[in-house]
C-alpha cells in the first residue's frame, strides 16, 4: 500500500510537469514504487498461495505485467496523433487507475500468516490463514499448516539468519546458494533482451524499415499477453525446470536467426520484414510462457522465511540493475551514429547468447519445486543438489514432510494428525479452481459487449460513412472546406437495431439447441455463427453485406446470452453462484471498454482499417472463448436430464475436483435427480409449462424473468452503450471517443463491487437501491438539459459526472443482477426454455430502444428532437423497476437451484425477512432424497 502511495506521487509529478527536472524525479518516484512493487506482490503471493497452485498464482504478477504493457501500447497507438500535452499526459495519468485499484484490493486483503508467524502474532496469523484458506480457525488443516511454519522458522532461528550478511552465509540450508540463484534467474530473465523489445520494440522496428511500427508492437505484445496464459497453466503442469530450459532453447535459436536475417538479407524488403516479425513474435512468445512467468515464482519460493524479504529485495533489485543496464547501453549498441555501435539487427546475436547461458545455468543450478511447499522447498535444498532434485521431490510428495522435520512437537499423537492432515486434499481449496473453471464461461460476455461498443465508435468514422453514406449538403456541412459524409437516421437505427434482432431469435434458439446438444456445444455453436457475422461486416463493400454481417453475428450472440448464464447457474455451488454468473457482466463491461479504447485508437485512420480492425479483433475474443469450451465440461444438470447419470457425475467431479465417488459429489447428483422426477411429475417442460399457475408459481417465474430483462433495457443503458459516442457529439460535448472510454471504465470498475455485493448483501437490496440512485441521476441530467446549455463548460463537466455516476449505479446493480437471477429461478425442466424468453425479452426491448433512439433524439423531420431531455424516459421506467422489484422478487442469496423451488412454493408477498431461511427447513421435507444411509446424509 506504501509502494501504490509513493508511485501515485511519481504519476502526478510526471503529469504535471512542465520542466524536464520535474519529469525526471517523477519518474524516480514511480520507479521506486514500482520496485517495491515487484518485491512485495510476488512475495506476498508466494507465502499466501496453496503450494498445489502457487506457481500459477505467482505467474499470474508476470500475467498483470503483459496486460499493462499491451494496454500501454493500445493507448500509446490512440494518443500519438493528438498535438497537445494530452498526447503523453493521459497515458502517463492513467496509471494512477492502477494504484488506485491496488490499493483498494491490498487495504481488503488479509497480512500473510508467515510474516505475522515470524513476528509473533499468531493468533492474527490463524485468522489470516483462516481467511485465505476458507477454513475454520479450528480446522486440522489449518493448524497442521501453522505448526509446519512455526517448525522451519524454529530451524531457520537456530541458525541465526535474520540479516543480510546471513543472505550469504555457508550453512545446511544452503542459504547463499539460494540467494545466489534468485539473484541470477531474475537477472538472467532481464539479459534474455525482453527489456530491448518492451524499451525500444517501436523505435527498433522503425529503424530496421517495418512499416507501421506502432502496430507491430502491439500485436507482439498481444502474443505477450497470450502466451503468458500457457505459462501460468504450464508451471503447475509441466514444472518450473522443464519451462526455463526449453524456453531458453527457442527463444536463443529464435534470437540468433533474427541477427543472421539481419546479416543476410535485407530487412527492408517485405519477405525478410514479415520473417523478422514472425519470428520476434516467437522469441516473445517463448519468453512469457517460461522465463517470464518462472522467472518471478522460482525465487520466490526457494528462500527461507527468515531471510525471504531480504533475499527478495536484494534479487529484485538486482533484476532492476539489469533493466538498467540493457535499457541505458542498448540505444548505443542498436543505434547508428557517432560512438554508436551500429549493430542494428545484429544484437540479437547478443540475446541470442545470453539466453543460451540462461539455459546453462537452469540445467546446472536450478531445482525442481512444483507442487512443494515453501517448507518442503526448504528440505529439498538440505537433502538434495538440482540435478536430483526431480527423483527427490516426488519423495517428498511421497511421504508426508513433517517425518522429515527434526523438530520437537508436543507429543506423537500430535506428529500423526499431522502427518495424516496434510495428506487430505481440503474442498476448499479443490472448490475454487472449479470456480475459475465456470467463470471462464462468462468470456463469451466479451462479444456481447465489444459489438456493442464497437458500432458506437464507427458510427462516428468517416471511412465508415465515407463508404456506406452520403456526402453531407452544404448546408448542413459544418466543415465547408472538408468533404463530411453520414447516414441517414433510418439507416443508422437499421445498422444498430438489426444486431438486436438477431439477438432475440439467437436467444430463442438457445432453449431448443441448448435442450438437445446441450449447454456447452450450443456456446461452441454460437461461437460459429458469430464468426461467421463478423468475417461479413469485415470484408463488407456495401451496406446489405455489413447490415447480414451484423444479423448473423447477433444471433450467435443471442445464443451466448441464453446458454452462457445457463451454463454458469447450472454448474457453479450454491455459495458463490452468484458472483459467477455476475461475472458474464463483468466481461460484457470489459468488452465495452475494450471497444471504446480500440475505437480511439483506430478513429483517426484514413482507410478501411479504421473501422475493419476494431471488427476483426472480435475474432481474437471468440477463438479464446471457442478453444475454452472445448476443454470445459457439459452441465451435470443437462447430463442428469438426459438420463446420463455416469457422465454427469463425471462432470460434477470435474467442476468440484472431487472423486466421482465422493460422498458430497453423490449426495449433489441426489439433490438433482430428486428435484428433476418431481419437476416431470408436475410439469412437462414445453413453451405453455412456462405460463401455466401452478404451486411452484412458474407463470410468476417466467413473467419476472421477462421483465426484469425488459426494464433491464429501459433504464437506458442500451441508449448510452450504441449511441453515447454520437449523444455526447451532438449534445456539444468535447472529444466524445474520450468521454466514452471514460464511462466505459467506470462501468468496468464498478461491475466489480456488485459481483462482490450479490452474494454479500442479496439480489433485491441491490436492485431497489440502484433504480433509486438511477432514478434520481437520470432525472438531474435532463433537468440541466431544461435549466442550462449543455455546452457551457461547468455544465458539461456536470452531465458526464451524473453519467458516471448512472453508469456506476447501474453497473453494481441492475447490470449483473439481473442475468443473476434470469439464471436461477427457473426450475431445470423449463430452465432452458424460461431462460430463452427472457433473454429474447432482453434482446427486444434492445432492438426497440437501439431502433427508436435515433428518432427520439436526433433532429430533422420525423424526429422528436428530445436530445438530452430523453433522460425524463429512462428516469420514469427506472421507478417502474424499484416498484416490481419490491413487489415481485424474492431473495435467493445462497440458496441452490433446488432449494429456490422450494422458496417459490412457500412464498407469500411482502415476506422478504424468511425467504433465506425458510428453503433450509423446508427443503428435507419437499425433497425426496434417498442417500441410502442417514450417516452418509
Amino acid at each position: 500500500m506504501v509502494s501504490c502511495v509513493v508511485f501515485c506521487l511519481g504519476i502526478a509529478l510526471q503529469t504535471g510537469a512542465s520542466t524536464f527536472p520535474t519529469f525526471v524525479v517523477g519518474r524516480l518516484f514511480a520507479g521506486c514504487g514500482v520496485g517495491l512493487v515487484s518485491t512485495l506482490v510476488p512475495m506476498y503471493q508466494s507465502e499466501c498461495s496453496p503450494r498445489w497452485i502457487r506457481g500459477t498464482v505467482i505467474s499470474s504478477y508476470q500475467w498483470a505485467i503483459s496486460i499493462g504493457i499491451l494496454l500501454a501500447s493500445i493507448v500509446d497507438n490512440g494518443t500519438k496523433d493528438r498535438h497537445d500535452h494530452s498526447a503523453w499526459r493521459i497515458p502517463i495519468a492513467i496509471q494512477s487507475i492502477w494504484a488506485f485499484v491496488l490499493f483498494l484490493g491490498m487495504s481488503w486483503l488479509p497480512e500473510t500468516p508467515r510474516w505475522l508467524i515470524m513476528k509473533g502474532s499468531d493468533d492474527a496469523a490463524t485468522t489470516s490463514l483462516s481467511r485465505l484458506t476458507s477454513l475454520n480457525e479450528e480446522h486440522p488443516v489449518l493448524q497442521a499448516e501453522l505448526r509446519e511454519i512455526r517448525a522451519t522458522l524454529a530451524i531457520e532461528r537456530k541458525t541465526g539468519q535474520n540479516s543480510y550478511r546471513d543472505c550469504f552465509r555457508s550453512a545446511q540450508n544452503k542459504v547463499a546458494f539460494r540467494t545466489l540463484t534468485a539473484i541470477s534467474v531474475l537477472a538472467l530473465q532481464q539479459l534474455t533482451g525482453v527489456v530491448f523489445i518492451g524499451s525500444y520494440g517501436t523505435t527498433f522496428f522503425a529503424n530496421v524499415g517495418i512499416k507501421n511500427p506502432f502496430l507491430v508492437t502491439v500485436a507482439v505484445n498481444v502474443v505477450q499477453t497470450g502466451m503468458t496464459i500457457h505459462g501460468m497453466w504450464g508451471i503447475e503442469k509441466l514444472g518450473r525446470r522443464p519451462l526455463l530450459l526449453g524456453g531458453a532453447i527457442v527463444m536463443s535459436v529464435s534470437a540468433y536467426l533474427i541477427a543472421i536475417l539481419g546479416v543476410a538479407t535485407s530487412v527492408g524488403d517485405v519477405a525478410p520484414q514479415r520473417a523478422v516479425i514472425a519470428l520476434v513474435c516467437l522469441y516473445y512468445a517463448a519468453y512469457a510462457s517460461t522465463w517470464a512467468p518462472v522467472g518471478w515464482t522460482l525465487p520466490n519460493e526457494i528462500i527461507p522465511l527468515s531471510v525471504r524479504a531480504k533475499s527478495m529485495s536484494l534479487a529484485v533489485a538486482i533484476h532492476w540493475l539489469c533493466t538498467w543496464a540493457v535499457s541505458f547501453i542498448s540505444p548505443y549498441l542498436a543505434n547508428s551514429g557517432p560512438g554508436d555501435a551500429g549493430l542494428g539487427v545484429k544484437i540479437f546475436f547478443i540475446w541470442g547468447s545470453t539466453t543460451s547461458i540462461s539455459g546453462v545455468f537452469t540445467y546446472f543450478c536450478v531445482p525442481e519445486t512444483k507442487g512443494l511447499s515453501l517448507e518442503q522447498v526448504d528440505l529439498l535444498y538440505r537433502h538434495s543438489t538440482p540435478l536430483l532434485s526431480t527423483r527427490y521431490r516426488c519423495e517428498l510428495l511421497a511421504t508426508s514432510s513433517s517425518l522429515l522435520f527434526q523438530v520437537d512437537l508436543e507429543n506423537a499423537a500430535e506428529a500423526k494428525e499431522k502427518v495424516a492432515m496434510e495428506l487430505i486434499n481440503t474442498s476448499a481449496h479443490r472448490t475454487l479452481v472449479g470456480v475459475a473453471m465456470i467463470i471462464f464461461s462468462a468470456f463469451g460476455g466479451i462479444l456481447l459487449g465489444y459489438d456493442t461498443g464497437t458500432i458506437n465508435g464507427i458510427l462516428q468514422m468517416q471511412d465508415w460513412l465515407r463508404t456506406f453514406g452520403n456526402p453531407v449538403s452544404e448546408e448542413y456541412n459544418i466543415q465547408p472546406t472538408v468533404a463530411l459524409f453520414s447516414v441517414t437516421t433510418s439507416v443508422e437505427s437499421l445498422v444498430v437495431s438489426i444486431l438486436s434482432a438477431g439477438t432475440f431469435l439467437g436467444a430463442l434458439g438457445g432453449a431448443p439447441i441448448g435442450d438437445a446438444i446441450g449447454r456447452r456445444s450450443g456456446i461452441l455453436v454460437s461461437c460459429i455463427v458469430f464468426c461467421f457475422g463478423i468475417s461479413l461486416q469485415t470484408g463488407a463493400t456495401n451496406l446489405p453485406t455489413f447490415i447480414v454481417g451484423r444479423f448473423f453475428a447477433g444471433f450467435g450472440v443471442g445464443l451466448t446470452s441464453t446458454l452462457i448464464p445457463m451454463y454458469q447457474s447450472e454448474c457453479a455451488p450454491k455459495w458463490i453462484r452468484g458472483v459467477v454468473v455476475s461475472c458474464y457482466s463483468l466481461t460484457i463491461t470489459i468488452g465495452l471498454l475494450l471497444a471504446s479504447v480500440i475505437n480511439n485508437s483506430t478513429k483517426a485512420r484514413s482507410d478501411h482499417s479504421a473501422w475493419r480492425i476494431p471488427i476483426a479483433v472480435q475474432f481474437i475474443w471468440v477463438s479464446v472463448l471457442f478453444s475454452g469450451m472445448m476443454w470445459l465440461p457439459e452441465t451435470p444438470r443437462w447430463l442428469a436430464r438426459n438420463g446420463e447419470r455416469n457422465a454427469a457425475a463425471k462432470s460434477l467431479s470435474r467442476l468440484r475436483l472431487l472423486s466421482a465417488d465422493d460422498p458430497q459429489v453423490q449426495a449433489e447428483l441426489q439433490e438433482i435427480f430428486a428435484a428433476l422426477e418431481q419437476e416431470d411429475e408436475m410439469e412437462r417442460g414445453t413453451y405453455r409449462d412456462c405460463f401455466r399457475f401452478t404451486r411452484s408459481r412458474i407463470a410468476l417465474r417466467t413473467f419476472s424473468a421477462i421483465v426484469l430483462q425488459a426494464l433491464q433495457q429501459l433504464t437506458g443503458i442500451t441508449f448510452i452503450f450504441y449511441y453515447g459516442t454520437t449523444f455526447f457529439a451532438n449534445a456539444g460535448i468535447r472529444n466524445p471517443f474520450l468521454v466514452s472510454v471514460a464511462v466505459n471504465v467506470v462501468n468496468m470498475g464498478m461491475t466489480i463491487p456488485g459481483i462482490w455485493g450479490v452474494d454479500k448483501f442479496g439480489r433485491r437490496p441491490l436492485l431497489i437501491w440502484g433504480a433509486a440512485i438511477i432514478v434520481v441521476t437520470l432525472y438531474l441530467v435532463a433537468i440541466l438539459d431544461v435549466t442550462t446549455s449543455v455546452r457551457d463548460l461547468a455544465t458539461e463537466r456536470a452531465v458526464i459526472a451524473l453519467v458516471c455516476v448512472y453508469i456506476a449505479s447501474f453497473a453494481a446493480t441492475w447490470g449483473p443482477i439481473v442475468w443473476v437471477i434470469t439464471g436461477e429461478i427457473f426450475p431445470l425442466n423449463i430452465r432452458a426454455k424460461g431462460i430463452s424468453l427472457s433473454a429474447a425479452s432482453h434482446w427486444i426491448w434492445n432492438w426497440a430502444i437501439s431502433f427508436a433512439a435515433p428518432y427520439l433524439v436526433n433532429r430533422g423531420t420525423g424526429n422528436a428532437d428530445l436530445g438530452v431531455k430523453v433522460f425524463f424516459i429512462w428516469g420514469t421506467a427506472c421507478a417502474i423497476c424499484a416498484l416490481f422489484t419490491w413487489f415481485a422478487i424474492p431473495e435467493t442469496k445462497g440458496l441452490s437451484l433446488e432449494e429456490i423451488d422450494n422458496l417459490y412454493r412457500g412464498w407469500k408477498a411482502f415476506r422478504h425477512g424468511s425467504f433465506h431461511r425458510e428453503p433450509h427447513i423446508a427443503v428435507s421435507q419437499t425433497m425426496s432424497v434417498e442417500l441410502g444411509q442417514k450417516d452418509h446424509l
